[in-house]
């Protein structure tokens, strides 16, 4: 059978099977004494600012299958849409219209009738895209049919775990499962566009950089040549600080977010340029380390020192796998890589001890009380083993029966709840531990893993098609570390530093940044 043919069956079979998984673990979240049990914790807003939120909240619990089969065929649709041989203003617009039209339907409890006058904007705009656009793209089918189903499954249990620790966790999070499925259908809508248009987009980027290159060639005085990494160091010093200064220090931790993705583009392009001609590798690396100054740069302006910890462990760790790439001719250049990836990592472990201030202490704080829950200093660790001690070791408690607040019923509606906040976040394999048990969230990380491992194709030879397979490439060395990284964390082995568990956990930036990303593995040329 044509792969054009094939790949879409077993990308739809694979979807519907993640959605009869997805409806039969949110069963008990919507039976009808639970649904009962909402309506003091939500139904008391009505009538105030929360009133739209309140009707969500219960609209999702009850009909979170119903939720979950509308963004599968949302995806399904979208995906395929991309996939044809338009022009990218076209396949923009047809994304816009079935996204606009999903996210009408997912609303019925607040106004949905700005995602009608979206989908209008989008259909209006369809003649003028499909003949003033662009030259078509070339037909794209799908690169890994379960790429797709699996990008769903991970953001499916994750949210059905949040949505079950909103509605019985701590009071203040009550709406944290809203904010979560509005990201999670923003990111999917993003990775669609990123998958349809991508063709384009890495044509485009990879003229810019062949731009960019020849004017650094060009015989100039030094100040001139390096003026743009000069102002881009200076604009993020000033910029990180002004945050710091103007909104305080939690603020910040938006930028670390949406420093990732500069960090993925120039870390690609050095590995694309490092192997030019003779002599192109010493500009690249002089280019890549300005660039990966600056990116560190603003992170440190940041409050969220996780990401830079972790761009250092995945950056040493990269770091070997292009040093074996680079002496692939050589017969121990595996060997080799690994001696400097592991030297990398004992170099930022190094850094960390000697300039980190305080921060060392945090961190020796933090292992302390994880390895000693009844004598630490930090209290939110002590009861997150708590509630690993407390927790069926092989079954888990499952959906609708975890007790986040103890088994107290009044604790569920006060702020007296006895789990720690970062539950949702940088301790979220606990919570998955909690409702799934071992089995199940140790096969979630592994299954996790080589879902990120099978998003790396066969290394392409087109200029575009290297560009966004080292942007890949980066992004699932990246991932592969915060998800190692977080799960050592929550079993007390490392400490955490502001690192949430990737698509999974709560963090709306994160997962739209990490969706969009994903799209770009999704197609492959026909």
């Amino acid at each position: 059978m044509n792969q054009l043919v094939k790949y879409p069956l077993i990308e739809a079979l694979g979807l519907v099977l993640v959605w009869l998984l997805l409806a039969y673990l949110a069963t008990p979240l919507a039976l009808r004494e639970l649904i009962a049990g909402l309506n003091g914790r939500y139904l008391a807003d009505l009538g105030g600012q929360h009133d739209a939120a309140a009707r969500q909240a219960m609209w999702l619990s009850a009909h979170a299958a119903f939720a979950w089969g509308m963004l599968a065929l949302a995806l399904f649709i979208s995906l395929n849409l991309g996939r044809y041989a338009l022009a990218p203003g076209l396949i923009v617009c047809a994304n816009l219209l079935v996204w606009a039209l999903a996210a009408h339907a997912l609303n019925p409890e607040t106004d949905g009738r700005r995602w009608l006058w979206l989908a209008g904007g989008a259909l209006l705009s369809t003649p003028w895209a499909a003949r003033h656009g662009i030259h078509r793209q070339p037909r794209q089918t799908a690169g890994n049919p379960c790429l797709a189903s699996g990008l769903l499954l991970f953001a499916g249990i994750g949210w059905l775990t949040l949505l079950d620790y909103s509605a019985r966790g701590h009071f203040k999070f009550r709406f944290l499962a809203n904010g979560q499925f509005d990201a999670i259908c923003l990111g999917l809508a993003a990775c669609c566009l990123m998958a349809g248009v991508k063709p384009s987009l890495f044509a485009w980027a990879t003229r810019l950089m062949a731009r960019i290159d020849g004017i650094a060639h060009e015989k100039a005085g030094v100040w001139r040549r390096h003026m743009p990494l000069v102002l881009l160091l200076t604009l993020n010093l000033l910029w990180s600080a002004g945050l710091v200064q103007l909104f305080g220090r939690s603020a910040p931790a938006l930028t670390s977010e949406l420093l990732r993705v500069p960090a993925y583009l120039m870390g690609a392009w050095l590995i694309c340029r490092w192997g030019d001609a003779p002599g192109h590798w010493v500009r690249a690396t002089v280019l890549g380390l300005s660039a990966v100054g600056a990116i560190a740069t603003g992170l440190l302006g940041t409050d969220d020192k996780g990401q830079l910890l972790l761009v250092g462990l995945s950056g040493a760790a990269l770091c070997g796998s292009v040093v074996a790439l680079l002496c692939r001719k050589w017969k121990y250049a595996t060997g080799l890589g690994i001696v400097v990836g592991l030297a990398g990592l004992v170099a930022v472990n190094q850094l960390l001890l000697v300039f980190g201030g305080d921060w060392s202490a945090r961190f020796a704080a933090r292992l302390f009380a994880m390895r000693h829950e009844f004598t630490g200093t930090l209290q939110f660790l002590s009861e997150l083993r708590w509630f690993s001690h407390g927790t069926p070791a092989l079954t888990g408690h499952g959906l609708g029966r975890v007790p986040w607040c103890g088994t107290l019923a009044s604790l569920e509606a006060s702020d007296a709840c006895g789990i720690a906040k970062q539950i949702q976040s940088d301790y979220f394999y606990l919570a998955l531990y909690g409702a799934h048990g071992a089995v199940a969230s140790g096969a979630l990380v592994g299954a996790m893993a080589l879902w990120l491992v099978a998003m790396l194709p066969a290394k392409p030879t087109d200029a575009h098609q290297l560009f966004a397979y080292w942007v890949v490439a980066i992004f699932v060395t990246i991932t592969l570390t915060q998800l190692f990284y977080t799960c050592l964390g929550a079993m007390g082995a490392v400490v955490l530093t502001g690192i949430t568990f990737p698509i999974m956990a709560f963090g709306k930036t994160s997962f739209i940044v990490s969706a969009a990303l994903i799209g770009l593995s999704l197609n492959k040329d026909a």
